[in-house]
């Protein structure tokens, strides 16, 4: 009986806390729903947030990342192919988020436009194909308390477009060993 009143004050408690945070604090659905293990097909560790992503209004058929765990204040190498089911808003932003936490990592929106212009293509305003190669320098976040970021693209109104969740490190070889112990990776 103990246990039935400490799991219900704990339900209620939590239901509570989340009705009283500001919009920006709530964390994201993706969050909340049941996470997915199938990962994005290339060479990289990201994985969709949920199976729901897998069927998004963006399907990607490849996606590359070098190094496979992006790092702080480093650069990475992007490849990514794909179909935009419908066009992109050049108004959709994207939110990076702790996994574990659920805090916006990011201060301010990134607008995904002006990000895909800032690497030398154009915000794609019809469906069909897509095949893009870009190098950027991930910026550092405030303290993730994971190995793992959510990326999430929402449209202007707030609706999701698509999740994934990526390692992430801030230039620790010892997170880098964690992570990869996690994902089951052997060193040959």
């Amino acid at each position: 009986m103990k246990f039935l009143n400490t799991l219900a004050t704990l339900a209620i408690s939590t239901i509570a806390a989340a009705h009283c945070m500001k919009k920006g604090q709530q964390i994201s659905a993706s969050f909340i729903s049941n996470p997915s293990d199938e990962m994005l097909p290339g060479a990289n560790l990201v994985y969709y947030c949920t199976d729901e992503d897998i069927d998004s209004s963006i399907s990607i058929t490849n996606l590359d990342v070098f190094p496979g765990i992006p790092t702080a204040e480093d650069s990475t190498e992007i490849s990514i192919s794909g179909i935009f089911l419908k066009p992109i808003d050049p108004n959709s932003y994207v939110l990076l988020r702790d996994v574990v936490t659920g805090e916006q990592l990011n201060s301010q929106q990134i607008l995904i436009c002006p990000f895909l212009e800032s690497v030398g293509y154009s915000c794609p305003s019809e469906s069909g194909p897509f095949h893009m190669e870009f190098e950027f320098m991930v910026g550092s976040l405030p303290i993730v308390k994971s190995n793992d970021i959510y990326i999430e693209l929402y449209e202007p109104a707030g609706n999701q477009i698509i999740c994934v969740k990526s390692a992430y490190s801030l230039n620790n070889d010892e997170d880098q060993d964690i992570y990869l112990d996690r994902s089951g990776a052997i060193d040959l």
